[in-house]
């Protein structure tokens, strides 16, 4: 077995990378085409296991386009079923799937069962994520089904297909079969990969909670917390490591779970913002099953200090707390009411002429701020400090009626996280009736006990008065205590309706201050609102771009696999007019994914996401690279590509991927337009620059078509009719060139040929 494989199946994944890459030049200069596929594909798994999961789509696709030409059945099988594990990983389920099943029909009609059962471990983890359960357990039962009838000994596949078993059977409710399952994939897991024991171990240690035996599965936890330490940091990749372990300790009654559920869900912040499509993260929050419990349980933490000690439990929903929880609240409520104020010296309350002193004071503060952010941030420290509010909103009423949270503040002055709620029930009273509002005790109002929010924060005293000048409404000043009831009175209220009658006079006369600034400056306004449309619109349009360039990708990719598939007979044999149709139909669809991609990668530079992962790199074998991939641009015409490389040409600074396309391009650019005659390519050194120039004997560029060669969209007036182009790859080559701080330009003449010439830094920033 060779050692980088031996790395990869003990989970030495850097040792592995290190391995595979080696074998990769091997294979290179070897020339051998299945040894190259093989590298490609071992590297891309290695990097995936070591959550590098854009390396590997990239390894991937490589051994893809290249096993199209060789023909490999297994490998065609194999790499897509890879790339949908990848596809799963960047939360793109709905392709991840597409790829999957596809693997699958293939590999069933070649009778290849093992992977038909490695297909089938995959479907079951993506549909069990997705909350799919019973879907997910069947195709696991299939692919153990498999495994057992044709006896094959993997430990590695086995393992994976009992856990994904264990895991549709807990989410069933069928704990007794998932204990068994899990134990099961411990079996077959107790050697390899130490990860995958892990998540063994931790999914046992949920089952056991959820069975009601939380001291058992602390048992179970212990590896995981040790597992957790040793880590560097945080990954995404153990998020539902960090789920389970507040579970159980949680379920424990032991104080050290919560940082592990607020890791958590960090953890899921930082991955969503990663996630471009819309739906993609629409699904990441809302269909992922771990997600969703992940969220559901940190929007039910306690706040401060008061509660830590109020455990939600690990399955049972806040709002079940019902009965018991009222008795408890009541008892709590009558000990609290003979509390004495004085208990909290810094929040003694003002009365009579010093309370009206204050009034006045912060009213003729708030009528002196000329813009309403200022003063809503000044209303709302002012209005904590004087009722004595743990948390305050100040809420204003958009034209169409949405709630426009424009404050969140606690009595600390540090801000509230934008998603943490409030009492929605509480708030729409106080903005239909437009009356001001005190609850003593939100658990125990007849009114507001049984609403959701209430329940779920465990409200106990809240304030909320309307924001109305000239007999409109526009919002609402919402103050609340979770840790105390009785903490507001009917005395309180008197002072927050005359603040808020006050704020809502200041507010409206500093939205038409504003206003009158930016009638002042009209024109600068205008230009402002044309800039913020233009944006508007280029948002849509990058929006509306890369959602359904994704969207088309899925479906176009199974067409060309499939027409690949007939063409290479694996269906049977085609004759000549069959093979033709097909190669129109191949010929037309990678035209297509290419313009696909070509928008894509547009896309991602006019919207500033186009990272570009520099490395040293060297020229002379990239110039080699384009030479032999030229020749397979003109293999059907009658074109000689010529070469003339200085020997000396340097390790040049770097995106590797990128560099090739800019020059691939280029090379494409003067196939396409060149009947016959000849390409010839130069490079060499310029001090601390390498320039390299490619000149054909085409149909030329028009001096009046020079302007349109690197704009967006537009191709030269004279383009020949059998010529598909799609005005993008000039304008992108020339993105990628200057993000690499070069740059590129053309010589021409109409008739007789033309030649692009790019210039690029040895070293990035000289």
């Amino acid at each position: 077995m060779h050692r980088g494989t031996i790395a990869y199946r003990v989970g030495k994944y850097q040792e592995a990378i290190q391995s595979h890459t080696a074998a990769l030049t091997l294979a290179q200069e070897l020339g051998s085409q299945n040894q190259l596929i093989s590298a490609l594909n071992n590297l891309a798994s290695s990097h995936l296991e070591n959550q590098e999961v854009e390396k590997a789509v990239e390894y991937y696709e490589q051994a893809f386009q290249l096993n199209r030409r060789v023909g490999n059945q297994i490998f065609h099988i194999s790499l897509l079923i890879n790339m949908g594990i990848c596809h799963a990983l960047l939360h793109d389920y709905a392709l991840s799937q597409s790829l999957t099943k596809q693997a699958m029909t293939l590999a069933e009609t070649v009778g290849n069962q093992i992977n038909v059962a490695i297909a089938a471990e995959s479907l079951g983890h993506t549909a069990c994520l997705l909350g799919h359960f019973a879907e997910g357990l069947q195709y696991a039962q299939f692919g153990l089904g498999i495994l057992e009838k044709i006896a094959k000994s993997n430990a590695y596949l086995m393992g994976d297909i009992w856990q994904v078993m264990a895991e549709n059977l807990f989410y069933l409710n069928r704990l007794d079969e998932a204990e068994e399952a899990h134990q099961a994939a411990l079996t077959y897991r107790s050697e390899g990969a130490i990860e995958r024991r892990i998540q063994t171990e931790a999914g046992l240690a949920h089952t056991v909670l959820a069975k009601g035996e939380p001291e058992r599965a602390l048992t179970y936890l212990q590896s995981v917390l040790t597992f957790l330490e040793s880590s560097d940091a945080p990954n995404f990749s153990h998020l539902f490591l960090y789920l389970v372990c507040y579970d159980v300790l949680n379920g424990n009654g032991l104080p050290e779970a919560k940082p592990y559920l607020q890791t958590a869900y960090r953890l899921l912040q930082a991955e969503a913002e990663k996630i471009a499509p819309d739906e993609s993260r629409k699904i990441f929050w809302e269909t992922h099953v771990v997600h969703r419990e992940i969220v559901r349980l940190y929007e039910a933490l306690p706040v401060g200090k008061e509660t830590a000690d109020f455990s939600f439990g690990t399955t049972a929903d806040v709002a079940a707390n019902d009965a018991a929880a009222r008795a408890a609240e009541a008892i709590l409520d009558e000990a609290l009411k003979g509390a004495v104020e004085t208990a909290e010296p810094a929040l003694e309350r003002l009365r009579g002429e010093a309370l009206l002193t204050r009034l006045l004071a912060v009213s003729r503060r708030m009528a002196e701020t000329r813009t309403v952010q200022p003063l809503l941030s000044y209303a709302i420290d002012e209005v904590l400090q004087l009722v004595g509010a743990e948390r305050g909103y100040i809420v204003l009423l958009r034209p169409d009626g949405a709630l426009d949270y424009r404050v969140r503040r606690r009595r600390d002055g540090s801000e509230i996280r934008s998603g943490d709620p409030v009492s929605y029930s509480i708030l729409n009273e106080v903005i239909r009736t437009r009356q001001p509002l005190v609850v003593r005790n939100a658990l125990l109002d007849p009114r507001f006990g049984a609403a959701h929010s209430v329940v779920a924060m465990r409200l106990r005293s809240v304030m909320c008065a309307p924001l109305i000048t000239k007999d409109a409404i526009i919002g609402a000043i919402y103050v609340e205590n979770r840790s105390r009831s009785g903490r507001f009175s009917e005395e309180d209220l008197a002072p927050l309706a005359f603040f808020s009658n006050q704020a809502a006079v200041a507010i409206e006369n500093a939205n038409l201050n504003e206003n009158l600034e930016s009638l002042v400056e009209e024109r600068t306004r205008e230009l402002a609102q044309a800039k913020e449309v233009a944006e508007i619109a280029n948002l849509a349009k990058t929006t509306f771009l890369s959602n359904m360039s994704h969207e088309l990708r899925t479906p176009l990719n199974a067409v060309l696999n499939f027409a690949g598939f007939v063409m290479d007979g694996f269906f049977g044999d085609v004759n000549t007019e069959q093979e033709n149709a097909l190669q129109q139909v191949l010929d037309s669809g990678e035209h297509l994914l290419s313009l696909i991609n070509d928008v894509l990668d547009l896309n991602k530079i006019e919207a500033g996401m186009m990272n570009l992962v520099f490395e040293e790199v060297d020229l002379a074998k990239i110039m080699q690279h384009l030479l032999s991939t030229g020749k397979g641009l003109v293999k059907d015409k009658p074109i000689v590509i010529t070469a003339d490389l200085a020997a000396d040409l340097p390790l040049i600074q770097a995106d590797r991927r990128r560099l090739r396309q800019i020059f691939l391009n280029l090379m494409s650019n003067a196939a396409k337009y060149t009947l016959e005659g000849t390409i010839h390519v130069q490079a060499h050194r310029l001090a601390q620059m390498v320039e390299v120039s490619i000149q054909d004997s085409g149909i030329g560029i028009a001096p009046e078509d020079y302007p349109l060669i690197f704009q967006t969209y537009r191709q030269a007036r004279r383009n020949p009719d059998n010529v598909m182009s799609t005005g993008l790859g000039l304008p992108i080559t020339r993105q990628l060139v200057e993000l690499h701080g070069g740059r590129i330009w053309f010589e021409s003449k109409s008739g007789v040929g033309t030649t692009f010439y790019v210039q690029m830094p040895i070293k990035r920033g000289e």
